[in-house]
């Protein structure tokens, strides 16, 4: 099984695209976390693949490609960068990235996921943040 490269975490749910066969079956895998519907119209490379259930990171295609390019900080080209999350952190998935928290790899940007598109970065060394749309 895939790892989530942000949080290590293997609690990964996949993208599916186009229209569900056999709908009690692919709403236990939704139900459980393994599965996303993804829609019907499929732009290969453009979509995600599969998204971390602990911390929100959306991988795959062009989004890997968008992570590596935000590894580095614009300021001062350090790579000591952390990445926000966003969620509840008083749900229990956050007990399993409290290590990347610890070690300033991650910081929580909020509980409203809905900011997730607008994923931040942080420069640990100049503090300089960024976001996708920078």
């Amino acid at each position: 099984m895939k790892k989530c490269p942000s949080c290590k975490s293997e609690n990964i749910a996949q993208y599916s695209y186009g229209l569900p066969g056999n709908w009690e079956e692919i709403k236990k895998e939704i139900d459980a976390g393994k599965i996303i519907l993804g829609g019907c119209c499929v732009s290969p490379g453009l979509d995600p693949e599969w998204k971390c259930n602990i911390c929100g990171r959306i991988g795959g295609g062009v989004y890997d490609v968008h992570y590596e390019m935000r590894k580095e900080c614009p300021s001062c080209q350090s790579k000591n960068v952390a990445e926000y999350v966003y969620g509840d952190p008083n749900d229990d998935k956050w007990k399993e990235i409290q290590k990347q928290i610890d070690k300033g790899k991650i910081r929580l940007g909020g509980s409203d996921s809905s900011l997730e598109s607008h994923r931040k970065w942080a420069c640990i060394d100049c503090e300089k943040k960024w976001g996708v749309e920078d």
